[in-house]
């Protein structure tokens, strides 16, 4: 029969092995949790904002105050601005996408700007956030 002293022996490790295990899985290094390798393969969604416009020069006023109010009030995320630019420089990257976006007449800014959200997204990862949203 197992003595008094015995039985709270085991208690004992038990409850440090439950410790552990539940802090090596908040903390992700649980040998049980895949390392993760990129975005794709994350449990959670990148804390990115993308947001694009022409230049920066031409954001209105009122959504150059939204912009900051956004960033003042989510410190914990990083907001990525992309003016025509350098969503031309990102896309050259991928010829096929690169041939899309340019066969769309620029006319049509908002269906350009609907391809590169969908490429910035699936490939950065994160949330797009239109220019005027608060």
């Amino acid at each position: 029969m197992l003595s008094l002293y015995k039985i709270m022996l085991y208690a004992l490790l038990l409850l440090l092995i439950v410790f552990i295990t539940c802090y090596a899985v908040l903390l992700h290094r649980s040998p049980f949790i895949p390392r993760v390798l990129s975005w794709k393969d994350a449990p959670f969604i990148p804390r990115l904002v993308h947001q694009t416009f022409s230049s920066w020069e031409e954001v209105p006023a009122c959504c150059k105050r939204v912009l900051e109010r956004n960033k003042r009030n989510n410190p914990h995320y990083d907001f990525i601005f992309y003016n025509d630019k350098d969503v031309a420089d990102l896309l050259a990257a991928d010829s096929e996408i690169s041939r899309a976006y340019h066969r769309i007449h620029p006319a049509y800014g908002a269906c350009r700007a609907d391809l590169f959200r969908y490429y910035i997204l699936y490939n950065r990862g994160g949330v797009y956030l239109d220019i005027k949203a608060e």
